[in-house]
């Protein structure tokens, strides 16, 4: 994801750490999601069985399947490597344009904005030191957490986590906490993350109720709510952690128990 691919480089944050702190955490909010969408939704679920389509979806052939697992595969394994990766990636551009009857319009517009955004990100972005540095550095983990959840309804989550990372010397705790918070609030409006747009897209045709409305931002929100309390919890345990540690410290050093 963007606001941890922002980081994840200059703080040494691995595909261990991020399951450890965040991937498990991930997908108890999934499954949350899922259910709570399958709930409340249930009526309409079961009244798709009952319709019919006006028109015969070709059925995909497994060789195109396959083809594009083994693009995608190929684009994360050389990611760092541009000329394989443009390679694979104008190979399969390629054949989505000879084969176009069995797959949906790329949305390379869509991508390049996207694209065109971090890009400037992170060559403006280092101009935002100045400033950024004082704020971040004054304001404590819990405060961080919240106002990083805040402002993701309002700005890219990817652009707060990047801003964050140009602060030199932040503490564990409030790297944790920029990240949860961006993370944590990022499927909260439109503009915050970049599949956001992808899903309204989908789903604006199909929602057309107010009452529709109200029960999709409700469980939205009861999601949000409890992806919170899950990461508020987990902060206050790491704090608890390290406070004890730091005690445990100061009480063996007879110098500074004598102060």
């Amino acid at each position: 994801a963007p606001p941890v691919l922002m980081v994840a480089g200059k703080w040494g944050w691995g595909l261990h750490h991020m399951l450890m702190n965040f991937g498990w955490k991930a997908v108890i909010a999934i499954f949350l999601n899922a259910l709570i969408a399958c709930l409340v939704f249930r009526k309409e679920l079961f009244a798709m069985g009952k319709q019919h389509e006006d028109h015969e979806v070709p059925r995909v052939p497994l060789l195109v399947m396959l083809i594009h697992l083994v693009a995608l595969v190929l684009v994360v394994l050389f990611s760092h490597h541009p000329a394989v990766f443009m390679g694979v990636f104008l190979l399969f551009l390629g054949f989505t344009e000879a084969y176009h009857r069995y797959q949906s319009p790329l949305m390379l517009r869509e991508g390049l904005l996207v694209a065109f955004f971090l890009a400037g990100l992170v060559v403006l972005g280092g101009m935002q030191k100045w400033w950024l540095e004082p704020i971040l550095s004054s304001m404590g983990s819990t405060l961080l957490f919240a106002g990083t959840a805040l402002l993701t309804a309002i700005t890219d989550n990817a652009a707060l986590t990047y801003l964050g990372s140009l602060v030199e010397d932040l503490s564990d705790v409030s790297k944790y906490a920029l990240v949860a918070g961006a993370v944590t609030g990022g499927g909260l409006t439109v503009i915050a993350n970049a599949p956001n747009p992808v899903s309204f897209s989908l789903l604006k045709n199909t929602i057309t109720t107010t009452l529709t409305r109200i029960q999709v931002d409700i469980a939205i929100w009861t999601l949000r709510y409890l992806c919170t309390l899950n990461y508020i919890r987990t902060l206050k345990h790491w704090l608890k952690g390290n406070l004890t540690k730091s005690q445990e410290w100061l009480n063996a050093q007879p110098l500074l128990r004598k102060g």
